[in-house]
């Protein structure tokens, strides 16, 4: 099982539903010290598809610009009180893109229903390992292919592919909707 590298950076501010009406703005970088290491190579296997989608492909375990910044690093605001709801439709997709998982970080609101698809003309599986949401193991044997994977608490949920064990994806389940995934 690949080393989670990702980091989550918290605001630590005590806040309650009517402090946020007055609204506010919280800006940042989350950067990184040192020399980072260097990216491993895609390595796919036998599958010629994942073979030709993969080659120039770097693993997104640690994402770092050349201005140091850090990619796929999940800020968010705790111990906010109030009540939120969920997105109705169109929920958030984590697409199966040229066998790696796009985006490589998604961040939603407790309640939401991910759509997972893969835009791929092969075999995947899409397997969360999740602990206080649904379990799920799913074949997605067919190009453009959506399923739905509603969340239902706070949880940070690694998804896996069987099938291509590179492939790796966090779906970071929260329970306020003040977040954001820098890029």
């Amino acid at each position: 099982m690949q080393k989670l590298f990702m980091a989550t950076v918290i605001a630590a501010l005590l806040l309650t539903q009517s402090s946020l009406v007055l609204g506010g703005t919280l800006t940042g970088e989350v950067t990184y010290v040192g020399e980072p290491p260097q990216p491993a190579v895609l390595k796919a296997g036998t599958d010629q598809f994942c073979m030709q989608a993969t080659k120039t492909r770097y693993a997104e375990d640690l994402v770092v610009s050349q201005a140091k910044g850090i990619q796929n690093v999940v800020v968010s605001l705790f111990r906010v009180t109030g009540k939120f709801e969920p997105p109705k439709e169109g929920g958030p997709v984590l697409d199966q893109v040229n066998c790696t998982y796009t985006p490589h970080v998604l961040a939603v609101l407790a309640g939401t229903t991910v759509n997972i698809r893969t835009s791929d003309p092969t075999l995947h599986n899409v397997h969360s390992h999740a602990k206080t949401n649904e379990e799920v193991n799913w074949a997605m044997p067919i190009k453009d292919m959506t399923l739905p994977y509603k969340t239902t608490g706070p949880e940070d949920i690694l998804m896996s592919c069987d099938v291509h064990n590179w492939m790796s994806a966090y779906i970071i389940v929260l329970d306020n909707p003040y977040f954001a995934v820098t890029g």
